[in-house]
């Protein structure tokens, strides 16, 4: 039988964009375009460095840099995915030598660097120490279980402790396990002022001991992952990328870019990879109209009245907003149900979305027979995809993102989904913001018959079928098509 795939909504609605299909898989993130801003600041940087394999400086290129444990003696370095390509992982007993160069102790500073909580962490975990002992010169930041981010400056005047900064709050929300998170610090030479951010946004920072000396070079050894060759603590249970160091303070702007840079939904920049996006079989931009611009050449229509467009989450853009009662006919073409994949959309929100299940991609006949489905399954379960077939009125293999859903879809914010799933090994990663998501697998194969196959002869009906109320689906031309990446 010949059933229709669709996108849609039914009770409630959505605003929606930007989805794409392709018969392949995500093979990284995207690169963000540099703005002059960003320009500027980079010109300030001493120190890059990216963890795609290796340990090197991309500003100098010889620095010393080794991965140790905490009895001095050399390591190999572990990596693990980033946001970017690879990033260095830290296991609890590694840290990582930076050399004696004094160039990552300027008077004057913005350090960026993306996190991710290895597990849930407890007690001080150093993210990097650039001073000899505690309360002599240059600068440490850390993370404890009641000030999320923790930054020491300077010496210490006789029977006190250096000048601290610091966020209070609780560290399990500000660093989720699992999850990356974007922070920067910056310090103010001639205000003696710090600034702290938190995924581009600026935090209450508060401070005390009013003793700073400022951020002097030393020769000490600058470590990553601990506190120091001096103290020689507890190595950190934590994963580092794109680690950056610049001698100049960074405004609100420049951090905001520095956070766009992996994680901006509307950040522009270029497709990588023209041969991912040849193998596109589904584009709708949804720019007042539902034409696929890929080679398929779907036709794709609206069924139902209660819809319109609207503006999108990049500026010239628009977005289809479903209003409930109306969803969109994708055909019957089998191309939509591919052995592997990769879906990509962005969607807004307008109201609460409850407890219940909302649908956004709908690509089988029963739920328990051949191809696939994408969706929002209750409040804990924010996203997840069912693949293949069942036994009758069983549940397939099913994998997603277990969450609290209100954060992860806010209301009246664009949010960028991507999926993908890999027929050769049946992995199935999943992004939000451009961010690799924690999955579990809800529903392994070989159970009741699960088989986790896409059956790419299933010539059913397919459609964009969301249950929420008020979805916008925005296509924005090109800037999403990025975030496949």
């Amino acid at each position: 039988m010949r059933k229709k795939k669709r996108i849609a909504t039914q009770s409630t609605a959505f605003v929606l964009t930007g989805v794409m299909l392709a018969g392949s898989i995500l093979p990284s993130l995207p690169v963000y375009a540099e703005t002059d801003s960003l320009a500027l600041l980079n010109e300030s940087k001493t120190l890059e460095m990216s963890f795609d394999g290796t340990l090197e400086d991309k500003v100098l290129t010889d620095r010393s840099v080794l991965a140790r444990g905490r009895d001095g003696g050399e390591k190999e370095a572990v990596y693990t995915e980033g946001v970017s390509g690879e990033a260095l992982q830290l296991d609890g007993a590694t840290y990582i030598d930076l050399g004696t160069e004094q160039d990552i102790q300027p008077e004057n500073l913005t350090a960026s660097v993306w996190v991710k909580a290895n597990a849930v962490l407890s007690g001080e975990q150093l993210i990097t120490w650039n001073k000899g002992a505690y309360n002599e010169d240059g600068w440490y930041l850390n993370t404890t279980d009641n000030n999320p981010l923790f930054l020491s400056v300077g010496t210490a005047v006789s029977g006190s402790q250096p000048q601290e900064y610091y966020v209070e709050g609780k560290r399990s929300e500000f660093f989720p396990a699992g999850e990356w998170v974007h922070v920067a610090v910056t310090y103010n030479a001639e205000t003696q002022e710090a600034a702290m951010y938190r995924n581009g946004e600026k935090l209450t920072v508060k401070a005390k001991y009013n003793s700073s000396s400022g951020i002097h070079g030393s020769d000490c050894t600058k470590t990553l992952g601990n506190n120091g060759t001096v103290h020689n603590g507890g190595c950190s249970n934590i994963s580092l990328d794109e680690y950056s160091v610049y001698s100049t303070v960074a405004d609100d702007a420049q951090v905001q870019e520095l956070y766009k840079l992996y994680a901006d939904p509307s950040g522009g920049g270029e497709d990588p990879d023209p041969s991912f996006t040849e193998e596109r079989v589904l584009n709708l931009a949804f720019d007042g109209d539902t034409t696929d611009t890929s080679e398929k050449n779907h036709p794709v229509t609206i069924v139902g009245e209660n819809y319109g467009y609207i503006q999108g989450a990049a500026e010239g853009t628009q977005a289809l907003e479903l209003k409930g009662k109306t969803y969109v006919d994708l055909g019957t073409d089998a191309s939509l149900n591919p052995s592997s994949l990769t879906f990509s959309f962005w969607v807004n929100p307008t109201q609460d979305m409850g407890g219940g299940e909302h649908l956004f991609v709908w690509n089988k006949e029963a739920y328990y027979s051949d191809g696939w489905y994408l969706s929002s399954e209750n409040k804990d379960k924010p996203l997840s995809i069912s693949i293949g077939s069942s036994n009758d009125w069983k549940q397939p293999y099913k994998v997603g993102v277990e969450a609290d859903r209100s954060e992860f879809f806010p209301v009246g914010e664009w949010t960028h989904i991507a999926v993908s799933f890999d027929d050769t090994t049946k992995e199935v990663t999943m992004y939000r913001n451009g961010i690799r998501q924690k999955v579990t697998v809800f529903s392994p194969i070989g159970t009741d018959g699960a088989d986790g196959t896409i059956d790419q002869g299933n010539e059913m009906k397919k459609r964009w079928d969301t249950m929420v109320p008020c979805i916008t689906v925005l296509m924005a031309s090109l800037p999403w098509i990025m975030w496949l990446f």
